[in-house]
């Protein structure tokens, strides 16, 4: 028989058509208001100064909640009851709002006034503090919520920045729900870990949200202590409530922030309300995804060809090499073939609706929001659903003072079945013939994954709450005063239970594993800004703080085996013995003090200096505390006298310097640690060393400066900048001597350099034809990255061959060892190396020794950016979005090595279709040797390095707003329908083979996904 299944997801499709199906009813059944005599009136909405018209304006009949939006060519159309006394509010960012009495008109045109007070777009830089865009200093970028939710797909906050911002590189680790995106900003700004138990600092950026430093799952101390999962807590955060993300990249921009902001700041800002009746946003989406990119495996006549030519080619005669297949299940008289892959991977479909609310009265501005996501991924039993809900109240009990008002919750429950990238045996069915999960040999050693679907269990819970309150009161004119209390608190719950009916738990008599942690951080800032405006050309903008920190993270793991009964599952219920417990702790806080001041002189010259002290608990004797300074200038050409008629409407120069720190070490790296366990004399509990001291260890240090020029036309604008930082005193783990009683101490290591340039090129509003207009934002940035010194001048690797990083002088942070492949041999199909001297061995073991092992690689791309393009047409809207890295290497996890065995593996695991490549005879050419029992197989070699320069067409969206006439007789203020897919397709420099696997296969252990998704927004 031919077996494959596959689960079908008909009943959620279904399921998210209803929702749909039930929300146009509900528009449809409403009542509405005004339909016995309405009048259409229409016009035009066009900037006084430059004639051109506004696109998106907004139109509002003054004291109704009635209203619409100007289309491409700055035209409206309104439908009111009546035209006595009534009259049109028009308002546009940045432009003062007008009034018009519509009367007997039936046309009415506005024409509107920039208003000087919001004509600059503001930015916060640090701790609240707003600056313009033409008095920034610092390599500051915003992105804000129309850009970022370019994707209507895009499920977690970490992945909205991919390919937006130059010099962000987005790197996601699995295609998984919630598993980690890694974020890095201008390079890597930390050591790589050269083995699992090294301590290196976290390469991730701070990020704050809404003014509260968030939970890093990178730093040592907060991410798998027991070995579970991990969860970006980012991935909680919903993007629909992300008003604008603002990235600080130099020093000038994120010293302020000091301890840790070596590796740039990522500030997120939430959607606040806004005076005014109250305005109700929802919106629904359903998303279909498939896998793409699959790795193709043998077929069970493929396998079988390959086995009996694998054991003949060691010496066996055919007829022996059969019965050792036979060994293994296979059964010639019962044909299987089981594609584990199909049965594993499915359609998957994922919904997610919206509801916000959100207005102002008199003095309070709110919004209220909430969203329910239940997500899918294309593997079966590997799912999530999702809760959030946030609150903003910004209050002004008075004149002079402010109340704000932050607090966000969000629950994510997933189930995991983690995809195994393990390939069983073909001829092996997931059933017995009664029906029954098949878990005789060699399932009893190995998991049946179809059996572990519906006897084991597995599934993460996730809490996140963040919040603040933030009070001001302003003293005198310009000076004010403020604190902000706030709080970031994240619980994980993580479950196991693993059947004794099934190899997971069968030599363990069934287990179970429950994990919990808890992670509670608590901030406070007091604050002190005075920003003045003197003979209308002098502007200072300073501030002092004071801030406290403090964190307390805590885990507890129970353990037991041989489980008492299965139809109870949870630890204690068995006799103690097969019953463990551990747990661990950390505490950690800071203190800090921080200034700034920044001057502004006649529009034309900036000027702004930061200093910042910080005493952290993570560091001993006389080094925990650390002082952090940066100063920076800028020129603003274009407001020269002799700039009055130059095409440039904005030409500036900026420059900045500064010190960055970093302490995401883990708690306890600098002190000497103790266990308990029962190793102690004569049985009895005692106390071991475990962690080895080091009261010397200091801060990482990074060194940063920045030059950049801004060009702005009247449609374009292009900045260019270049970034040199220097890290110093980086921290690794290093090889103690034997006599210290430890393995390794952690120490300042290593110096290295990050350089690079970064290219951003932007056009707004470019008219193609009449009525169609195109925004574009092309950026592309460079890295260049160099270990300049380690510690006793030697470089950082093991010997060991399950680990290929290391570190090196003069060389990339991120480069691999390995050994450097020759090809096969073609008279005789053994494996050739090239050793450390030049010569070529076919002894696979010399070429895998350390001496002849060599630098091969490195996964840091040379550079890497993003082209955004957005294209209007009347109520159209299509967007494109395209992504790509340039230069750095993949080279294979181990368990895709083993897919290409070249026969060592061969009765260990299904192969990989590229060995129906391999060597049969003299003369073939070929890249895969001859398959025999003893070939030794290099697990890190150039053989399975890939170069992974690449253009990704990463998504396509069209969007449709309805007119206003529709939407107005509805009882809508806007109605928006979308359809998008993401993941459209891949150019790879090195591309697959036709029918084999490659780079595009091989890149992510999890499938990629392509997904199509439809979604609907209304406003009312």
């Amino acid at each position: 028989m031919i077996f494959t299944e596959k689960q079908t997801s008909e009943s959620r499709i279904l399921n998210s058509h209803s929702i749909l199906f039930a929300f146009f009813l509900l528009i449809i059944l409403s009542p509405v208001e005004g339909f016995g005599q309405t009048v259409t009136i229409s016009g035009k909405v066009t900037n006084a100064q430059t004639e051109e018209p506004l696109i998106g304006a907004t139109v509002l009949v003054k004291g109704s909640r009635q209203g619409t939006i100007t289309d491409f060519d700055g035209t409206y159309k309104i439908s009111i009851s009546s035209k006595d006394q009534v009259e049109l509010l028009f308002s546009y960012i940045g432009m003062k709002t007008k009034a018009i009495a519509v009367g007997n008109q039936t046309v009415v045109n506005a024409s509107l006034e920039q208003d000087e007070e919001m004509l600059e777009e503001v930015i916060v830089v640090g701790y609240g503090n707003e600056k313009t865009k033409e008095s920034i200093v610092g390599s500051v970028s915003k992105v804000e919520a129309e850009d970022l939710r370019m994707e209507i797909t895009t499920q977690s906050a970490d992945q909205l920045l991919e390919g937006v911002v130059a010099g962000v590189q987005v790197q996601k680790e699995s295609g998984d729900i919630g598993a980690p995106v890694s974020i890095k900003i201008r390079g890597q700004g930390s050591l790589s870990a050269v083995t699992n138990s090294d301590i290196v600092a976290s390469s991730e950026p701070l990020y704050i949200l809404d003014g509260v430093p968030m939970y890093d799952i990178y730093e040592p101390s907060s991410a798998n202590q027991f070995g579970d999962s991990k969860i970006s807590v980012l991935s909680m955060i919903n993007p629909d409530d992300i008003e604008s993300i603002t990235v600080l990249k130099d020093a000038t921009a994120a010293a302020i922030y000091g301890s840790n902001a070596s590796n740039g700041v990522v500030l997120i800002t939430t959607k606040k309300g806004r005076k005014g009746k109250m305005k109700v946003d929802f919106s629904q989406t359903v998303s279909i995804s498939n896998a793409i990119n699959q790795v193709e495996m043998l077929s069970t006549d493929q396998y079988v060809e390959l086995f009996i030519d694998t054991y003949t080619n060691s010496g066996y005669t055919e007829a022996r090499a059969y019965e050792e297949l036979y060994r293994l299940g296979y059964n010639p008289d019962k044909y299987v073939d089981t594609n584990w892959r199909d049965i594993l991977l499915q359609q998957a479909v994922s919904t997610q609706t919206n509801l916000s609310l959100s207005g102002g009265v008199e003095n309070i501005n709110y919004r209220i929001s909430t969203t329910y996501g239940d997500y899918e991924t294309i593997t079966q039993g590997n799912l999530a659903q999702r809760f959030t809900t946030r609150m903003s109240l910004n209050i002004k009990p008075s004149e002079k003072s402010f109340v704000d008002f932050n607090m966000g919750f969000s629950y994510q429950n997933k189930e995991v079945v983690p995809y195994s990238a393990y390939p069983f045996f073909p001829f092996l069915s997931p059933y017995n013939e009664d029906g029954s999960f098949n878990n005789s040999a060699p399932f009893d050693r190995q998991l049946n994954p179809v059996a572990g679907l519906h006897q084991n269990s597995q599934w993460n819970k996730n809490y996140l709450t963040n919040g603040s309150l933030k009070v001001g009161y302003n003293i005198i004119d310009g000076l004010t005063v403020s604190n902000m209390l706030g709080m970031d608190v994240y619980h994980k719950q993580s479950y196991t239970f693993a059947s004794k009916e099934n190899g997971k738990g069968y030599s363990r008599g069934g287990y179970i594993t429950d994990y919990r942690e808890n992670n509670v951080k608590w901030i406070n800032v007091s604050q002190l800004s005075y920003d003045k405006k003197f003979a209308d050309k002098h502007i200072i903008s300073s501030s002092i703080g004071f801030q406290i920190e403090n964190r307390e993270l805590s885990g507890l793991r129970a353990q037991e085996s041989n489980l008492a009964t299965e139809k109870v599952t949870i630890p204690g219920l068995g006799p103690n013995e097969n019953t463990s417990v551990s747990g661990t702790q950390h505490s950690e806080g800071s203190i800090s003090t921080f200034g700034r001041l920044d001057y502004t002189y006649d529009s034309r010259y900036n000027f702004a200096v930061s200093v910042r002290q910080d005493a952290s608990s993570m560091f001993g004797g006389d080094y925990s505390a650390d002082i952090f300074t940066s100063f920076g200038a800028s020129w603003v050409i274009s407001n020269e006298a002799f700039m009055a008629n130059s095409p440039f409407s904005l030409l500036k120069l900026r420059g900045s310097y500064g010190k960055t720190g970093n302490s995401r070490i883990g708690s306890y790296a600098s002190q000497g640690l103790y266990s308990y366990n029962s190793s102690g004399y004569n049985g009895s509990i005692g106390l071991t060393p475990s962690t080895s001291p080091n009261p010397d260890l200091g801060w990482e240090n990074r060194y940063k400066s920045n030059l950049a020029v801004d060009m702005g036309f009247k449609k374009f604008n292009v900045t260019v900048e270049y970034y040199h930082d220097y890290i110093r005193d980086a921290i690794s783990s290093m090889a103690a001597i034997p006599e210290a009683g430890f393995s390794s101490v952690s120490v300042n290591t290593a110096d290295m350099i990050n350089q690079g340039v970064e290219l951003t090129l932007g056009a707004n509003h470019i008219e193609i034809a009449d009525g169609f207009h195109w925004n574009s934002n092309f950026n592309i940035a460079t890295n260049k990255n160099e270990i300049t010194k380690l510690a006793n001048s030697k470089d950082y690797f093991t010997e060991s061959t399950y680990y290929a990083n290391g570190l090196f002088v003069g060389k990339d942070v991120s480069s691999f060892l390995g050994s450097v492949y020759h090809g096969v041999n073609p008279q005789t199909g053994a494996p050739q190396w090239i050793l450390a001297d030049g010569s070529i061995s076919e002894d696979g073991k010399t070429a895998n020794d350390i001496e002849n092992r060599q630098v091969i690689g490195k996964s840091n791309p040379d550079a890497y950016g993003g082209w955004m393009n957005t294209f209007f047409y009347k109520n159209f809207q299509l967007g494109v979005k395209l992504t790509y890295e340039i230069g750095g290497e993949l080279i294979l996890p181990y368990e895709y090595v083993y897919d290409n065995s070249d026969g060592k593996q061969i009765n260990v695991r299904n192969q990989s279709v590229n060995q129906l490549d391999r060597w049969q005879e003299p003369g073939d050419i070929t890249n895969v040797p001859k398959p025999t029992l003893s070939t030794y197989n290099s697990k890190y070699s150039t053989r399975f390095m890939y170069d992974r320069t690449h253009i990704k067409l990463h998504s396509i969206s069209l969007g449709y707003n309805f007119p206003s006439k529709i939407c107005s007789k509805i009882g809508m203020s806007a109605l928006k329908l979308t359809g998008e897919v993401v993941n459209l397709g891949y150019w790879y420099k090195e591309k697959s083979e036709e029918g084999r696997n490659g780079l595009k296969e091989y890149r992510y252990a999890f499938p990629e996904a392509r997904s199509f998704t439809f979604g609907l927004k209304a406003s009312f």
